[in-house]
């Protein structure tokens, strides 16, 4: 998906201004992958619902498949962002959907750092398509039932 030149798109800024109607029509029009869209540094409107301190809006997107532990180009989650920021709300919210609460921010600059960086979020994209799979299996014996 295209980005506008500046890189935040319309659900970012929904998001960061907690309009939660108007990232409601945004999915339900443009579909759940917005709710992961990212901005070219990579953070998703996560990122600004946390920044901004807008906790309705990250169970919203979290509701949509907004992944709640997925990191920017950098490293960074949502929650070192909230956290960074004092969104206490946002943060609050993170942590009743299950957000980490021991990340820290990376330093990119250092080799050994961007490896570990990459290893976090391939074990975490791992992590998510075993979830995803069980859930189907899970699904399919319930429908057996």
């Amino acid at each position: 998906m295209l980005l506008p030149p500046q890189g935040f798109s319309a659900i970012w800024l929904a998001a960061q201004e907690n309009h939660c109607d108007i990232a409601e029509v945004l999915i339900g029009v443009g579909g759940s992958e917005l709710a992961n869209m990212r901005t070219k540094d990579g953070r998703t409107a996560m990122f600004a619902a946390a920044q901004y301190d807008c906790a309705d809006m990250i169970h919203l997107l979290h509701r949509c498949g907004g992944d709640i532990e997925l990191p920017s180009r950098g490293g960074v989650l949502p929650m070192w962002v909230g956290s960074q920021m004092g969104s206490t709300s946002a943060v609050l919210a993170l942590i009743e959907l299950g957000a980490a609460c021991d990340c820290v921010r990376p330093n990119p600059a250092d080799p050994d750092e961007r490896e570990r960086i990459a290893r976090v979020i391939l074990a975490r994209d791992r992590v998510a398509q075993r979830a995803r799979i069980a859930a189907k299996v899970a699904d399919a014996k319930r429908a057996r039932k």
